[in-house]
């Protein structure tokens, strides 16, 4: 047997050092492995059992459907600053004194304002079929805006209101961000594949609701959510754009931490808009005027007073570019109290309105039933009447589907609408030269000329108008119909990003057919397409479009049969891999849908 040598003083002093290094190695190794389960952890979204100090009656998703049937639709309504209310719970209920008023001395109704309107808004949701939640989170709502601001993104900022004021000690161990993706992972079933979700904020609330959305989408690129549960639409309603830096400590996504709530919106709407979410804004002003020497002059007041450097002003154009646009102007604030006009209520109860349609009479086609069986036919579900982009003009069109921003507008005519900005317009006459001579524009259509409108009452009134969409469009989603229902209702995980469309557009030259142009297009990561014309259509033109498999095993199928529905475009249009579109002067500066459902065989 080998004798072992006995250790001298170097080699202990050696076997010393040795075994420090050892145990430092170990200790590196040790939190190493620490620091890479924390990584490991926040890849992975909290969960409802991991958030603490949640106050009682706080925090919370209120279903106000019977239950969620997940065979329909869901919007989730995400309040803004709760300013003294913290006590009170949001209600998608209009307050009686500020939308029905009584003329002194009389037990009538002045019958200039809202008679026929339920002032339970969400009736008119339910009407339609949707699942509809709330976000309760008042006592945490009440607060300044920029330390609201901060509680999105930070868990040291959670303070809420009690009755004996801001709770600052036990507080919530997670952002508002956090804990609302926590509670909506929770509440949303798997089942629920396809269906709409969509996501309504208002106030900061729509900055809450677009960070849920990044969120989600975050976890979902790291395989970590379900694509079923995602929300597919947003709707921002008088969202803060604030241009003061916040420091924000947002660790699902690297962020520069001291960006402003202009900055991260941007920044959002950018990563959450390319990967298949459709976005909406609208932002409200109140009408009034003063006097100006001895002559009124008209002032917009806003929700938010913000003063923009041209650097700021270009990143708000931004946010614009990624969404459809509505700048609403109103006067029917000017009746409310005080304490409703601190609740910023305006622009949102006018789109929670809108799920119902145009009040206008004068929309829709009026000799036609909205049976929908004409193809003459553009009512909405449960015989809704449209919100039309420029009234006057498409009042009459032979196609009548040219439709503005509003809750009653489909999702992926809102998603057609991105980057498109309306104002609330009403034409005076027809548009004169010098000579008194009326304009007709490139496709022989009169033009007219417009005077700024607004609402005089609470209404969904349609005078709406595109203010730069001066260009025929044709667009729509290319997916992958896993459940062959050719029906756009299969999530975005289905969408075919970088797919070829090609496309030839001609006409009849005495009789023969020529081509006036061919070029191709490619969808987006989010599997849309759009296809725009700077061109005249006085004589009629055909485009043929034809879409480009992305391998042998992706087939297309031939189309449905139309009902002539709004709720056609979701579906699948194509006969094959092609479509033939006509497009003559009604369809000039308009937009077309044309999606189209691939299987795999």
């Amino acid at each position: 047997m080998r004798k072992v040598k006995p250790i001298g003083k170097m080699s202990k002093k050696l076997y010393l050092f040795v075994s420090v290094l050892l145990a430092l190695s170990f200790c590196l190794t040790f939190f190493t492995a620490c620091k890479d389960n924390e990584v490991e952890d926040g890849d992975n979204a909290v969960s409802l059992d991991e958030i603490k100090n949640i106050p009682e009656n706080s925090l919370y998703i209120e279903w106000l459907s019977q239950g969620y049937n997940v065979e329909q639709p869901t919007m989730i309504f995400i309040h803004g600053e709760t300013p003294g209310r913290w006590d009170k719970k949001f209600s998608m209920t209009l307050d009686e004194e500020n939308y029905i008023y009584y003329a002194q001395n009389s037990t009538y109704y002045n019958v200039t304002r809202n008679l026929d309107i339920d002032r339970v808004l969400y009736q008119y949701w339910l009407k339609q079929n949707y699942n509809i939640g709330i976000f309760h989170y008042e006592n945490f709502a009440d607060d300044d805006l920029e330390k609201l601001s901060k509680k999105l993104f930070n868990s040291v900022d959670m303070r809420y209101k009690t009755e004996d004021g801001y709770e600052n000690v036990k507080i919530p161990n997670y952002s508002l961000t956090e804990i609302l993706a926590a509670v909506f992972i929770n509440e949303i079933p798997e089942e629920a594949f396809g269906m709409e979700i969509r996501l309504v904020g208002n106030g900061v609330g729509a900055n809450l609701a677009l960070a849920l959305s990044d969120y989600l989408y975050t976890f979902y690129e790291k395989g970590k959510i379900k694509p079923a549960i995602l929300p597919s639409r947003l709707s921002l309603i008088d969202p803060y754009l604030s241009p003061d830096s916040i420091k924000n400590n947002i660790g699902w996504r690297k962020i520069d931490q001291n960006l402003s709530m202009l900055e991260l919106t941007d920044n959002m709407l950018e990563y959450t808009t390319e990967r298949g979410l459709v976005a909406e804004i609208v932002e409200n002003v109140e009408v009034t005027a003063e006097i100006v020497g001895d002559k009124s002059q008209e002032v917009l007041v806003s929700p938010y007073d913000y003063v923009y450097s041209n650097e700021e002003k270009d990143i708000k154009e931004n946010i614009k570019d990624k969404a459809a646009y509505l700048f609403l102007r109103q006067k029917y604030s000017l009746l409310y109290s005080d304490e409703y006009r601190a609740q910023n209520r305006a622009g949102v109860d006018w789109y929670l309105y809108s799920i119902n349609g145009s009040d206008d009479t004068g929309v829709g086609y009026l000799t036609s039933k909205p049976d929908y069986t004409s193809s003459y036919c553009n009512w909405g579900r449960y015989e809704t009447r449209p919100i039309i982009n420029d009234r006057q003009r498409n009042n009459n069109s032979s196609r009548g589907k040219n439709y503005a921003v509003g809750a009653w507008t489909e999702t992926v005519w809102i998603r057609a609408l991105k980057g498109i900005e309306f104002h609330m317009k009403r034409y005076k006459g027809y548009l004169k030269d010098e000579d008194g001579k009326e304009i007709k524009d490139k496709h022989g259509i009169l033009l007219y000329e417009y005077e700024d409108y607004h609402l005089e009452r609470f209404r969904s009134e349609n005078y709406q108008k595109a203010i730069n969409m001066d260009r025929t469009i044709i667009a729509g989603y290319i997916w992958n119909d896993k459940n062959e229902d050719r029906i756009m209702n299969d999530g975005v995980d289905s969408y075919l990003g970088g797919l070829t469309v090609n496309v030839e557009l001609t006409t009849s030259v005495d009789g023969e057919t020529k081509t006036v142009e061919s070029f191709s297009v490619t969808t987006g990561r989010d599997g849309f397409y759009k296809i725009t014309f700077d061109r005249s259509f006085q004589v009629t033109h055909t485009a043929n479009i034809t879409i480009v498999p992305p391998n042998r095993r992706y087939h297309v199928q031939t189309a449905p049969l139309a009902s002539y529905h709004v709720a056609d475009l979701t579906k699948h249009t194509f006969n094959k891999n092609t479509k033939s579109i006509t497009l003559s002067s009604n369809y000039g500066d308009a937009i077309t849908m044309a999606s189209c459902g691939m299987v795999v065989k």
